[in-house]
């Protein structure tokens, strides 16, 4: 058994070790559990209205109060032996923790026989998430300076893999290999053809070339604002989806850095706690968020002013941009990266939401695209306005 990285476009996939008569018995476990939970979906290729019909409906368990509870707790109870811990919806909800060593820890076991949500648990991963992103953290300085080519790099822990984003299907990447081979690890080379980078220009919904996202609230305090994406203009003025007049806005913070791409202004009227989820729907009301470490393998959805509604999945929390200008330096590895087989992406969408429902995920950042074809986004995720003293405004 295996745990699927993504939505199955890697071809190596290393079988886990199920050692133990109590490895056994957790997974036996948890595939009962599984077999009684409620469908979302019936394949992870990401089947368009399944996924829309999720969101929009409110059917999926992304955001759910007992399933985030569990995921915090699974990841506390993991440690530093944590692998990667992520929703399936295949066949039906349930979460995949995937950790290092022979055997279940006991106060894994005994969590996950208590709790009602559905849980599989994998061992025998490679790295621990924790210890491959110090690895990259050790070389990344040196491979973006020596390799203008990569534009993103990932770490794939349950079979040792780091994953090599590049515009250039030759390069030499020797240095690379070595660097990651003298630690019993492997590299995985994927060509990105297209454009890649921060999605600002044109479209509608600002006059400066980007779209507005979610509304926010000063931490412990009453002062309201809009939001944007960190690299888009300062001072720009916003309308709604469908016409009407330009309001203005004022500049207050902004954090441009190695994990958020992000700013507020206050605005009038002011904000109230809903969003555009597509150019057509009413208002929905923003009831909650999900953070970073909650999200990996969840349907997600956004608005761009370009590309308007699209869905896909979140098949990682650990992306690391590299493309030129990705962040004042170098990225950190905390970029919540989507695939979909229907998801859009085009210059414009920065600063447009990320939602599943009535959640809000993040603040949409870049893309890679091939022509019409959205390859992957990634956004900087909903938790990162505290960094400003924020939180998005909920009802």
């Amino acid at each position: 058994m295996s745990i699927p990285y993504g939505l199955g476009s890697h071809p190596r996939w290393k079988p886990l070790l199920l050692v133990t008569v109590a490895v056994l018995a957790v997974l036996a476990m948890a595939t009962t559990q599984v077999s009684s939970a409620t469908s979302v979906s019936t394949s992870l290729t990401e089947d368009r209205t399944t996924i829309e019909r999720a969101d929009r409906e409110g059917a999926g368990v992304e955001g759910d109060p007992e399933w985030l509870e569990v995921r915090q707790s699974l990841r506390k109870l993991a440690g530093d032996r944590l692998a990667r811990l992520h929703l399936e919806h295949d066949p039906r909800a349930h979460l995949v923790l995937a950790m290092t060593g022979a055997s279940v820890p006991a106060e894994v076991s005994e969590f996950v026989a208590a709790t009602e949500v559905p849980v599989t648990v994998e061992m025998g991963a490679v790295s621990s998430v924790e210890d491959l992103i110090a690895l990259t953290d050790r070389y990344i300085d040196r491979w973006v300076e020596a390799h203008p080519d990569f534009v993103g790099v990932d770490v794939r822990p349950v079979d040792g893999v780091v994953l090599i984003d590049s515009t250039s299907e030759t390069s030499d990447i020797s240095d690379v290999v070595e660097d990651i081979s003298n630690s019993g690890l492997s590299v995985e080379r994927r060509f990105v053809e297209g454009e890649v980078g921060d999605d600002r220009r044109g479209g509608y919904l600002t006059d400066s070339g980007c779209t507005v996202g979610f509304s926010v609230v000063r931490t412990g305090g009453t002062q309201r604002g809009t939001t944007t994406a960190g690299h888009c203009d300062n001072s720009y003025q916003w309308r709604n989806l469908s016409g009407g007049s330009w309001n203005t806005t004022t500049f207050q913070a902004q954090r441009r850095n190695a994990v958020s791409d992000i700013q507020w202004s206050t605005t009038s009227p002011a904000p109230q706690p809903r969003f555009h989820a597509d150019q057509v729907s009413t208002y929905r009301v923003v009831t909650g968020s999900v953070g970073r470490t909650d999200m990996d393998g969840d349907y997600v959805c956004h608005n761009g002013r370009t590309s308007w509604y699209s869905c896909g999945t979140v098949v990682s929390i650990t992306y690391r941009p590299t493309y030129d200008g990705a962040c004042p330096g170098t990225c950190d590895a905390v970029w919540p990266k989507v695939e979909g087989a229907s998801l859009k992406c085009g210059g414009g969408d920065s600063g447009g939401p990320w939602f599943n429902s009535t959640s809000a995920y993040g603040i949409h950042k870049g893309s890679s695209r091939s022509g019409d074809d959205c390859n992957w986004s990634i956004f900087t995720p909903i938790g990162k306005f505290s960094q400003m003293d924020m939180q998005v405004l909920a009802q």
